[in-house]
């Protein structure tokens, strides 16, 4: 397995990333219509290719060291995860598009991203990371409560709609 740093100025990199991010997106849109009903593009007012896109262009300047990061993990050389953190606020960090492909669960992968985005935030001097997920992501709250993150109110810098919160856990980790 190689956890590698995201070069966002590499047409290679970024499209892995876009990649990554439309599989995430396709797929917590189908759990969320499973679960709940809900149907997050409706929500959103925008396609999920368009969200993709918006996303690419406004959050990968924002995910590059020292504040930021978006790493990528290959098994044999095989994009299979990302893991994101990018600044919020003063001294605190995101987890953003945490997501491991079905096939590669299972193997520890998204312990490790956890724990290189939570050494990261420490590195980057910041006081707390934050982080949003769905509901139905049972697996990723035990992973990040395992880590110490705690259920916290929903926060102003989530990318999360107001009308969507019901079906979302919004967790933090205190680094000090």
């Amino acid at each position: 397995m190689e956890i590698r740093q995201a070069d966002i100025e590499s047409s290679e990199d970024r499209a892995i990333v876009g990649e990554l991010w439309s599989e995430y997106l396709s797929w917590v849109d189908n759990e969320l219509k499973l679960h709940y009903g809900v149907d997050m593009a409706t929500e959103l007012d925008t396609t999920l290719e368009r969200a993709v896109e918006d996303n690419l262009e406004n959050l990968l300047a924002t995910l590059v060291p020292p504040k930021g990061r978006a790493l990528l993990v290959f098994q044999d050389g095989e994009p299979v995860a990302i893991g994101c953190m990018r600044p919020t606020g003063n001294r605190t960090g995101e987890i953003k598009r945490m997501y491991v492909k079905p096939h590669a669960r299972g193997n520890g992968i998204g312990r490790r991203l956890l724990d290189e985005l939570v050494s990261a935030a420490r590195t980057a001097r910041y006081h707390r990371i934050c982080l949003d997920s769905v509901r139905f992501m049972h697996a990723a709250h035990r992973l990040y409560r395992s880590a110490g993150f705690e259920i916290i109110e929903p926060y102003d810098e989530s990318e999360v709609p107001p009308q969507l919160w019901e079906y979302w856990v919004f967790m933090g980790l205190d680094l000090k």
